[in-house]
């Protein structure tokens, strides 16, 4: 919200912006819980889709996530060098590298669990159930819409 605007006023006409805006709040409030286990929530993220799957190739981790390889990379290393996660060589495929979490990765994925589940509960007592509802049905329609336009989906988006 703008300075100056009333509550419920919007500080801006755009559907996408005040969207995007929301994100960031949201990725923010995560975060900041994040934080006491030393993660970000796109690294809680990554960790746990990683756990869920056990040793993944990195090409499936970045399709799971919907993420291109480069900027899942780019989130790995940090993780790597941390010694969250390990890359390794696919014994039965050896031009395949694949992402497993160390023990010291479930650990702090543990610890993440935690902080998660006190922002889920946090932001639940915050946000009526039925607008975080209609958000999701609204914006899960917009792949179809790009479709029946002609327009290019999002990566990721269900059809």
């Amino acid at each position: 919200m703008r300075h100056g605007a009333e509550k419920g006023e919007q500080s801006h006409p755009c559907l996408c912006f005040n969207l995007r805006q929301a994100a960031r709040q949201v990725a923010a409030f995560y975060d900041a819980h994040l934080a006491k286990a030393g993660l970000s929530q796109a690294q809680f993220a990554l960790l746990a889709e990683i756990a869920a799957g056990g040793g993944l190739p990195i090409s499936e981790v970045a399709e799971r996530l919907g993420l291109d390889p480069s900027t899942l990379s780019r989130t790995l290393r940090p993780l790597e060098t941390g010694g969250l996660l390990e890359i390794v060589t696919d014994a039965k495929n050896r031009r395949q590298r694949l992402v497993r979490l160390t023990g010291e990765g479930r650990g702090r994925l543990r610890e993440g669990v935690q902080a998660w589940q006190a922002a889920q509960a946090a932001a639940a007592a915050a946000i009526p159930e039925g607008l975080v509802l209609a958000l999701l049905e609204g914006s899960g329609r917009l792949p179809a819409v790009a479709t029946q336009r002609k327009m290019k989906p999002l990566k990721g988006a269900a059809a």
